[in-house]
């Protein structure tokens, strides 16, 4: 049976006039993302940035060319043809058929590069693959937040050789594209809800392609298997009409999130300040429309709910929370006893950020520092110290530069800075083969010949981003959601350590909105008919 809040093409119809506006997400977000694009054009190709690439120097290129596939796109779909295709393929069958094949041909594609193609990753990866070599005792002493991927890695490989198989390594490639292709899938009903039947199907084509066919799916680290997580948060939120089965399904994955990677948690923290605004809102509207002795309805207010659905919410939120946090330390007992005094926290990663010299990525210097103190509460205020310390020495102009910087680091890789980690391959057993000269496996030396093509992708979906934020004008907390979510995420690798890869757990959120943008765009200057 059809959602009665959902619209003929298969989107949310919207349910209240009020606060139809843009939100402060909205306008944050689209800010930032508009400024990222101005740097990736006109500062990328001439200032000098940590983990610069070769293309970075063609970028302005590269945006002319993404908004020209862009535009070219939607003139595609304006043409008869493909307007009574799209028609036939607007109903619930051709949509899951549609999907349903295509992830099929996903996994299938995926199966094909990790055969031909896998290597063993160096940097962090190698750590927490190799569990138990003497060497990791200060790593894990350090970063105490690897101990859940440890212990879950480890899990998976046994099962691995538990079944026959004799490579434990490869087991854990083989669930990472699982969990990449499972939010490739939830990607393209989050985005039919929002926007209809077209955004899903372009949500789930873009990420077929940018997310399902990117290298990082070769390495199994926490990038891809946190993916799967924060996205079904957004699908419990977006695509499940049950309130109680949404709010445990929510609790649950936004824990487990957080356990593989911290940054995880801000789409729980965004879900969780928007709907507080929107109640903030409805109640101060209620009291207004009380005054003027008018009627108060929202249906998407909290203030709808009966006191049941209240307590059945909270209830399942609470079974949600629990158990994730038990399964957690389950898991993150792997029978390591490390030194609890020599873990780093927040201020660490802070203080990388600041530092002049490595312009925000990971620093030697700076873990040297860190490690030179014995208790946490001596490392956090040295920590506090040196990072006063270089803001102060910067001064203004100084911290407007070094932004720039780390902008660029973060945005103008379309790659998500492949192969510029330490130490990216520790092993290469494959060498020849049509993916392992796209990827350019083994050559660090030189770019792979796929970056050109992720280089336009990557500014196609950041431009329909931009353009998500300043048209889109929705109350729903979906939307606004997804805005808070990835400004907290912007703002995090601007001020913390930063990288390009530490976008990619979110990157299906990124081309949702994209999808959503470029939709508006359509509407306003190109075909109002077909994009509906």
């Amino acid at each position: 049976m059809r959602n009665p809040l959902q619209n003929r093409t298969g989107g949310l119809r919207r349910r209240t006039r009020r606060g139809r506006g843009l939100s402060a997400s909205q306008v944050l977000l689209g800010t930032y993302v508009a400024f990222a694009l101005a740097c990736v054009v006109f500062a990328a190709p001439f200032v000098d940035y940590s983990c610069k690439t070769v293309a970075s120097t063609l970028n302005a290129a590269y945006v002319v060319m993404a908004v020209l596939v862009g535009t070219g796109l939607v003139a595609l779909v304006k043409l008869p043809a493909s307007a009574r295709l799209l028609k036939r393929m607007r109903t619930r069958k051709a949509f899951l058929l549609t999907v349903g094949i295509g992830s099929v041909l996903l996994i299938c594609l995926q199966a094909i590069i990790v055969k031909t193609s896998w290597f063993y990753a160096g940097f962090d990866v190698w750590c927490v693959t190799n569990y138990g070599n003497v060497e990791q005792t200060q790593y894990f002493s350090m970063n105490v937040n690897q101990y859940f991927m440890t212990g879950l890695f480890q899990r998976i490989m046994g099962l691995g050789l538990a079944v026959g198989l004799e490579n434990g390594y490869l087991c854990l490639v083989a669930i990472g594209c699982l969990c990449v292709s499972a939010s490739v899938v939830m990607a393209a009903f989050i985005g039919k809800r929002l926007g209809g039947y077209l955004v899903g199907y372009a949500a789930f084509f873009g990420c077929f392609v940018f997310v399902g066919l990117s290298p990082w799916i070769l390495v199994p680290y926490s990038d891809t298997y946190a993916m799967v997580w924060t996205t079904a948060v957004i699908w419990f939120l977006v695509c499940i009409d049950n309130r109680a089965a949404k709010c445990l399904g929510m609790a649950f994955c936004s824990v487990v999130a957080y356990e593989i990677k911290p940054t995880g948690i801000f789409i729980a923290a965004a879900i969780v300040l928007t709907a507080l605004c929107q109640l903030a809102r409805t109640l101060a509207g209620g009291r207004s429309l009380r005054r003027q002795g008018a009627h108060c309805s929202n249906e998407n207010s909290v203030l709808s709910w009966n006191w049941r659905q209240v307590v059945a919410c909270c209830l399942c939120a609470a079974l949600g929370l629990g158990a994730a946090f038990g399964i957690a330390s389950k898991v993150k007992d792997i029978g390591f006893e490390g030194d609890p005094e020599a873990a780093f926290t927040a201020t660490h990663f802070l203080m990388m950020g600041f530092n002049p010299e490595t312009n925000g990525i990971w620093s030697g210097d700076d873990v040297a520092e860190s490690q030179s103190h014995a208790t946490i509460a001596e490392r956090q205020s040295a920590n506090l110290r040196i990072w006063a310390q270089r803001v102060q020495d910067a001064g203004p102009v100084g911290l407007a530069k070094l932004f720039v910087k780390k902008t660029c680091t973060n945005f103008s890789d379309g790659s998500m800075a492949w192969t510029r980690e330490g130490d990216f391959y520790f092993e290469t057993p494959n060498t020849e083969g049509f993916w392992v000269q796209a990827y350019g496996i083994g050559d660090e030396d030189h770019e792979a010949p796929f970056v050109p093509l992720f280089q336009v992708v990557w500014f196609v979906v950041l431009i329909g981003v931009a353009a998500a934020c300043f048209l889109v004008r929705s109350a729903d907390v979906p939307v606004r959601s997804l805005c808070l979510a990835l400004f907290l995420l912007c703002g995090f690798v601007l001020l913390f350590e930063c990288r390009a890869r530490y976008l990619i757990l979110y990157m299906p959120c990124f081309v949702v909105l994209a999808a959503l943008g470029w939709q508006q765009l359509s509407r306003r200057f190109a075909c109002p008919a077909t994009m509906s």
